[in-house]
C-alpha cells in the first residue's frame, strides 16, 4: 500500500527555488529603478513645496524670504551644493541682489529646514538661459522673484537620483513674476 505524501520532494524543491531565482532576477533591478523614480518625484515635490513656502512666507511678511542650500540650518552653502539640504529664512539682506543673510541670534529667522536627503540625490539649480549655477532663490514681500536690474532668467532646477529610468526627473522652474512650475523631464 502507498501512503499518502506529505511534504516535497527534493526535486520539486529545487525546481521551485531555481524558478524564484529567476524571477528575482528579472525582478530586483525593476524593483530598484522603481524605488528610485519614486524618491525623485517625492525630492522634486518637497523642493517645490519649499520653494512655495518661501514665496508665501515673502507675501505675509512683506520682506525678503530666501531659500538656500544648506547642511547645518544656519548658515548657507555654495552652489552645486542643494543635495545636502534646503533653508528657508526672513532674509536680512538690503538689496535685491545683495548676498544673504542668516541671522540666527539674537531672533531666530530660520523658517524651516531640510535635511537628510538621499545619499542618491543630484539636486542642480540654474539660471535658466546662461545656466549659470545660483546659491540662493529670494523673494521680495510682494512674492516676486528678487534679482539684480539686468536679469531676466527663470530660475532652474533639477531633482533627481542616481538610479532613476525615463521621465521621472522633476523640473522646478521659478519664473520673474514668483510663478512656480512642476514638471517632469527624462533622468540623466
Amino acid at each position: 500500500m502507498l501512503k499518502n505524501q506529505k511534504a516535497f520532494t527534493l526535486i520539486e524543491l529545487l525546481v521551485t527555488l531555481s524558478i524564484l531565482g529567476v524571477v528575482m532576477a528579472f525582478a530586483i533591478p525593476s524593483f530598484k529603478s522603481s524605488v528610485a523614480n519614486n524618491r525623485s518625484a517625492g525630492a522634486g515635490g518637497e523642493l517645490s513645496t519649499a520653494i512655495n513656502i518661501a514665496r508665501a512666507e515673502a507675501i505675509k511678511r512683506g520682506a525678503y524670504v530666501t531659500i538656500c542650500a544648506s547642511n547645518t540650518g544656519n548658515s548657507c552653502l555654495a552652489a552645486g551644493n542643494w543635495a545636502k539640504g534646503w533653508l528657508i529664512f526672513a532674509d536680512d539682506a538690503t538689496s535685491d541682489s545683495a548676498a544673504p543673510v542668516v541671522t540666527v541670534a539674537p531672533v531666530d529667522k530660520v523658517i524651516r529646514y531640510w535635511k537628510d536627503l538621499p545619499a542618491a540625490s543630484i539636486v542642480t539649480a540654474k539660471k535658466a538661459t546662461a545656466g549659470t549655477d545660483i546659491d540662493y532663490l529670494r523673494f521680495t514681500g510682494t512674492g516676486i522673484l528678487a534679482r539684480a536690474a539686468n536679469d531676466a532668467e527663470a530660475r532652474v532646477f533639477n531633482v533627481s537620483m542616481t538610479d532613476c529610468k525615463g521621465q521621472q526627473k522633476s523640473r522646478v522652474t521659478v519664473g520673474l513674476a514668483g510663478m512656480i512650475g512642476l514638471s517632469k523631464v527624462s533622468c540623466p
